[in-house]
């Protein structure tokens, strides 16, 4: 497990919780691609932010879990019912392996496709969301399959 918490940990410049350093205390990582700018005054994530969390189950398993305001289309619901993907207003679930990342990268797409141009969508900050949580997936998935592959 970890060779791929260490590729994990170094995409993403660590933990979780960064005051860990040790990849045997824990498995947990932050996905999304947050900067400073995603925080309000009170130190917070903005409401309108998706969070993206990863937990490492095994060598060749990961749970990814979106948090907060996750981008819904018809087509996005449609992709989680699909894989028997956990999915309700405000949080995904889903597991993925080696076999899984295109997939996940069909889940980005489809987030991303909720804002093509032309496109109407319910929530206005989904102009700024879907793009980010779509590039988050993507690179999350290109990670993974960099750190699989070279198992």
């Amino acid at each position: 497990m970890d060779s791929l918490k260490k590729a994990l940990f170094h995409e993403y410049g660590g933990f979780a919780d960064k005051r860990i350093k040790d990849l045997s205390k824990s498995d947990t990582f932050i996905a999304d691609g947050r900067k400073p700018t995603d925080f309000g005054a009170d130190k917070r994530l903005f409401s309108t932010f998706c969070s993206i969390f990863v937990l490492v189950q095994s060598e060749e398993r990961v749970q990814v879990e979106l948090r907060g305001n996750v981008p819904l289309s018809e087509r996005v619901r449609q992709r989680f019912a699909e894989l028997n993907w956990d999915l309700d207003d405000k949080n995904a679930v889903f597991s993925v392996g080696p076999g899984d990342l295109v997939r996940m990268r069909n889940l980005a797409k489809a987030i991303k496709g909720i804002v093509a141009k032309g496109k109407r969508y319910p929530e206005k900050s989904y102009k700024f969301v879907c793009p980010r949580t779509a590039e988050s997936l993507i690179r999350l998935a290109d990670t993974l399959d960099r750190a699989w592959s070279t198992e």
